[in-house]
């Protein structure tokens, strides 16, 4: 065990509050157990008679200061454990160094009280303090940490235990912003955990504190990753974000290491509420992006969280207008990603229609990336809505027929003759350059002459205007493709390409 001497002469390391580790005492080589099985179960029951009796009975025992278990708890240790106040005022009566004693964790007594909730014995051990010894002074005692390099608070916050939490932040309000090794202060625990009555307690006490120059740090970046005490809360607690902005509204616009505001991670759980609670107190939120140039609405739209856009759109209807740093609005992410509902949500409006012709830096618009993707369905409902250009060119110089054209190469699936038929029956065309030279460019039909006579067949068919290949039966001429909007949607039963039907023969 770690002597109380040791502890005097080797003052408990503090943690900072800064977000990474917090330096630590060096760990001591544990000693064999000096405390017998006869008094570690005395010790254990609380029973003060006991335990003397023990002591007496046995000559050999050795002294309060200097017994130990395996672990390297002593008998202060056990008490605080078990949480039998009583037995730890007789201990600190009668060796007042088992306060600052640690055991082979570097836990001290105190740890150990708060980690058992035990509040009663954590108000003694404070209560117990002096300044007679900087290891037994009340912010030696306070702020000692253990091998993972946290204090008692850290532990009475990760149990839940409001009442010894109370006890160790009314002592020392400045715990409540210390950073443990994992770069995790106590405030921070209490709202990545979701206790909202942990945060309200720590916030209360801080604030009874009138600490004003410490005020202004808390719920800065005090957690891993540069993350706030806001950003842990929107994952948690929609009253939890009421009570933070009620505090500090400038929490929200503080970004973590990967540049992202707590709006980011809302955006990358789809919760409508919270996002509305940030929006009401400051909309100017949606309008930033992280290190990679993402903004809120495009995580949500690689999430696939259609609703929650829409919602977005009404507080902030530019949004579609924000571009990542490849030049790309959420309607090219959420079709990257394959989540048609995004598209589904905005089928049918005008929004869709601006949107579907933005070109990201490749020049390519999301009906490109939808056709890459040999994604049918949103092909569809691209398709079905006005004022979306097919025949846009990349800066390849394709359209997005020739794209599907191009995938024929590797075979033609049902997927891709429902796509070609899409796009021939509202109008896209291939761009205008010699076949041979289209196929020299892109290298098509170099593996197999049935595949290279496959696609010239396909491409001189859409050339001169038909559906495309002899598996397109002539009842395809009258069944629109795309099928029917389905319920829930204001044209609900409507073929999905009525408005766009044309003559293809």
């Amino acid at each position: 065990m770690a002597s109380p001497e040791a502890a005097e002469t080797s003052p408990p390391s503090t943690p900072t509050t800064s977000a990474s580790p917090c330096p630590t005492p060096r760990p001591l080589a544990t000693a064999p157990p000096t405390m017998g099985a006869t008094l570690l179960r005395a010790a254990r029951s609380g029973d003060e008679r006991r335990l003397v009796k023990a002591l007496l009975a046995d000559p050999a025992a050795p002294d309060l200061e200097t017994a130990a278990t395996a672990g390297g708890n002593t008998l202060l240790h056990v008490a605080a454990v078990g949480g039998h106040a009583d037995l730890a005022s007789l201990l600190l009566r009668r060796a007042p160094r088992l306060l600052a004693a640690r055991n082979a964790a570097l836990d001290t007594p105190l740890h150990l009280a708060a980690r058992a909730g035990a509040h009663k014995v954590v108000a003694l051990l404070v209560a117990s303090s002096s300044s007679s010894s900087p290891a037994c002074s009340l912010r030696g005692l306070t702020r000692a940490t253990n091998r993972r390099g946290e204090t008692a608070l850290h532990d009475a916050v990760r149990g839940g235990h409001e009442a010894a939490a109370r006890a160790l932040a009314a002592a020392d309000p400045g715990l409540v912003e210390l950073c443990g090794g994992a770069g995790e202060s106590p405030f921070y625990m209490a709202a990545a955990a979701g206790s909202l009555g942990m945060v309200r307690l720590l916030l209360k006490t801080y604030r009874d504190a009138d600490e004003e120059e410490e005020v202004a740090g808390l719920g800065s970046s005090m957690g891993p990753g540069g993350r706030t005490v806001m950003h842990a809360a929107v994952l948690t607690s929609n009253e939890m974000i009421r009570e933070l902005l009620q505090w500090n509204p400038t929490l929200v616009k503080e970004v973590d290491d990967s540049g992202s505001t707590p709006f980011h991670y809302i955006a990358s759980v789809g919760n409508i509420s919270a996002m509305k609670l940030l929006l009401r107190r400051d909309s100017s939120v949606a309008y930033s992006s992280d290190s990679n140039g993402l903004f809120p609405v495009h995580i949500a739209a690689k999430m696939g969280y259609g609703q929650f856009i829409y919602e977005l759109c009404r507080f902030c209807p530019d949004c579609d207008e924000l571009l990542d740093n490849r030049g790309r609005n959420f309607l090219h992410i959420a079709i990257e990603h394959k989540k048609w509902k995004v598209v589904w949500c905005f089928s049918g409006t005008e929004d869709l229609g601006r949107m579907a012709n933005v070109m990201d830096s490749e020049g390519n618009t999301p009906l490109h990336l939808a056709v890459k993707n040999a994604d049918q369905m949103i092909v569809s409902l691209l398709m079905a809505t006005k004022g979306v250009l097919p025949n846009i060119v990349n800066n390849q110089g394709l359209t997005a027929l020739d794209l599907a054209v191009l995938a024929t190469d590797k075979g033609i699936s049902y997927t891709l003759v429902i796509i070609l038929r899409c796009l021939a029956w509202t109008g896209a065309v291939l761009s205008p350059r010699r076949l041979d030279h289209f196929i020299d460019e892109f290298g098509i039909g170099k593996t197999s002459g049935n595949e290279l006579k496959k696609f010239t067949n396909i491409a001189q068919n859409l050339i001169v205007g038909s559906v495309l290949v002899s598996t397109v039966t002539f009842a395809a001429v009258f069944t629109l493709p795309g099928g029917y909007i389905s319920d829930g949607h204001p044209h609900a039963g409507a073929p999905i390409l009525s408005h766009r039907q044309r003559e293809v023969w």
